[in-house]
């Protein structure tokens, strides 16, 4: 089964899950609150012990009004993936992490830690682990 849903308030009791998984989700949330929200979200729903990977893809840094880290970059969605049976350009919010910045999302919420993190092939990944409720 699958959900759509919104990442900052995901429709699962407390303490639910073992692991989770999150790829390339974070960097399309706009504020620096709504990323809080979304870590607290995926620490809410693990058990304690509980670990999730968070990816976040990092693209060329392309200024824009002055703000590098937020942007909006051009996407294609190719014909055979719309309705119109047409390529289709949009354009997506993205926000641009630096090294570091992802880890220190953690430090706002109360039981997460980090376990590893890493960077590959322009995208930063990081493990975190609950070990507490408070």
């Amino acid at each position: 089964d699958t959900i759509t849903t919104d990442a900052t308030i995901l429709p699962f009791r407390d303490n639910l899950f073992d692991y989770g998984i999150s790829i390339a989700v974070i960097h399309h949330i706009s504020t620096l609150e709504r990323r809080i929200e979304f870590i607290r979200e995926i620490s809410r729903v693990l058990n304690i012990g509980g670990k999730c990977m968070i990816s976040t893809w990092i693209p060329p840094k392309k200024k824009q009004d002055g703000n590098e880290a937020d942007q909006l970059i051009t996407w294609t969605f190719r014909h055979n993936w719309t309705e119109s049976g047409k390529d289709e350009i949009v354009h997506r919010y993205v926000h641009i992490f630096e090294m570091g910045e992802l880890e220190g999302l953690v430090n706002y919420v109360d039981g997460l830690r980090v376990i590893r993190s890493m960077y590959s092939r322009s995208n930063y990944y990081m493990i975190v682990e609950k070990y507490s409720t408070f």
